[in-house]
């Protein structure tokens, strides 16, 4: 009787939950003043221009709220050239934006914008910058975002963008 030697055992999940990774223990065994410590907060400016396609609104209704979103792109201080998407949250009209989250996308990073409607002003808006990545992971500032009107043709809507003094 031959047997075989090469018995397969099944095959068993181990848990990984409550177990470091061996590549980010021993930097922190190693470097422990340094382990888990996030990057000073620096203001930067994102003053300038953005234009959106006219074309690239888009308007619906989730669970009885209205919604609006577009795409643009621009050029602004410190992340350069940029594109990115707004979303927010429309008024009981569904014309005009009250809140939402603004991405601008950089090749150094991204930062994100909590944007609300000025008091008192429908075509403009406040941020606050919430959160970037990258270059911009530490990244803070406020300012405006006011409605520049449309072309011409219609075709493209734009905005300028202004930094609160620091």
């Amino acid at each position: 009787m031959i047997r075989n030697r090469n018995r397969h055992k099944a095959l068993n999940i181990e848990p990984l939950e409550g177990k470091q990774l061996l590549s980010t223990l021993h930097s922190a065994l190693a470097h422990p003043d340094k382990a888990h410590v996030a990057p000073p907060a620096h203001a930067i400016s994102i003053a300038g221009t953005i234009q959106s396609p006219t074309s690239s609104i888009r308007t619906f209704t989730t669970n009885g709220h209205n919604y609006g979103s577009f795409y643009f792109s621009g050029r602004v201080k410190s992340l350069g050239a940029i594109n990115g998407a707004f979303v927010t949250a429309l008024d009981t009209t569904g014309q005009f934006m009250s809140t939402g989250l603004m991405r601008l996308v950089g090749k150094r990073g991204t930062v994100d914008l909590n944007v609300q409607q000025a008091p008192g002003d429908k075509s403009s808006y406040v941020f606050t910058i919430s959160m970037g990545t990258g270059a911009f992971a530490s990244a803070t500032g406020s300012g405006r975002i006011q409605s520049a009107g449309l072309t011409t043709n219609n075709t493209v809507l734009n905005f300028a963008i202004t930094m609160n003094p620091r």
